[in-house]
């Protein structure tokens, strides 16, 4: 006789518990943490995460939606970033050497002493 697989069965949506779970596993609270808060048991959360569909895309949309958002900042912050690497480049800087340094490293070229024959590609 075949073994059923378990499925977790809703026809849609997502309830007020499960909501609020995916608002506290984005602040990184753990499944235990997200599982006292919600008032379920800690095996309930791991169902949700492993068995709910609805839960699974859910959360992964917002996590998604959480990593651009992070991401943007920092793509806003590079101008500011490079105005500050770029003082630190001037013929008076104390740290002119470390400066141009991590600039190198950023652009990959940290390893140009090698060589090219030495280069790992």
């Amino acid at each position: 006789m075949a073994r059923a697989t378990k499925s977790y069965k809703r026809a849609h949506g997502l309830t007020v518990r499960q909501q609020s779970a995916i608002a506290l596993l984005l602040l990184g609270k753990t499944a235990g943490e997200t599982a006292a808060t919600v008032g379920v048991h800690r095996g309930t959360i791991a169902r949700w995460l492993s068995l709910d569909p609805w839960f699974e895309g859910e959360l992964n949309r917002r996590r998604a939606e959480l990593w651009e958002g992070a991401l943007e900042r920092v793509r806003a912050l590079v101008p500011r970033a490079l105005d500050a690497l770029e003082c630190e480049l001037r013929p008076d800087s104390s740290r002119r050497l470390q400066a141009a340094a991590h600039l190198l490293k950023a652009a990959g070229l940290e390893s140009l002493g090698d060589g090219p024959s030495t280069r790992k590609s």
